[in-house]
């Protein structure tokens, strides 16, 4: 005889800066695997870059546009980490009642901390690329400077202040060594 397990009042909350239909990559793909599989076991939201509106069951997934703030003559380089500090502060600007942040991939890390900082709930991250000096844009890798990268090997920085982390694949070359999450 199977026994029904009870319904957990645990309630995550997933940032993330992709989520379907905006998948663009292999972090995409995961998160999509990963909140389908909690949203059976536990309330979930998802905050994600994109316009997706969504309730089913025990998942909500509320979408967060770029804010259209003039870029006046900041380097191109520098928009896409701008733009996800403005998403990451949109994903706090709405009250938080998740016992638990987890945030999936670099972009969202700054919304973590803040959402761990202003609510006192422990953060989680996901870090898909931790290789150094590269940034992953679409789906191919870009090589940066190492005064401009503000992702990639960055990403393991990121890690450091999280309360716990995951690595869903084997660490790739170029990546700290002996580097682990709790």
């Amino acid at each position: 005889m199977e026994s029904k397990r009870p319904p957990s009042r645990l309630k995550a909350l997933l940032l993330t800066r992709e989520y379907p239909p905006d998948v663009y990559g292999g972090a995409g793909v995961h998160v999509e695997y990963l909140a389908r599989e909690l949203a059976q076991r536990i309330r979930l939201e998802v905050r994600t870059f994109g316009e997706q509106q969504i309730q089913a069951g025990n998942l909500v997934v509320q979408g967060h546009r770029y804010a259209q703030a003039e870029s006046g003559d900041t380097p191109e380089k520098f928009l896409p980490a701008l733009q996800a500090l403005r998403v990451c502060l949109s994903f706090n600007a709405r009250r938080i009642d998740a016992d638990i942040v987890h945030c999936h991939t670099w972009y969202t890390h700054f919304g973590g901390l803040l959402a761990r900082m202003l609510y006192g709930i422990p953060l989680v991250i996901t870090a898909h690329s931790l290789e150094e000096r590269t940034n992953w844009i679409g789906s191919r890798p870009v090589r940066l400077d190492r005064a401009h990268s503000h992702g990639g090997g960055r990403q393991h920085r990121g890690g450091l202040s999280a309360d716990a982390g995951r690595h869903p694949a084997p660490l790739q070359r170029g990546s700290p060594k002996g580097h682990r999450h709790p």
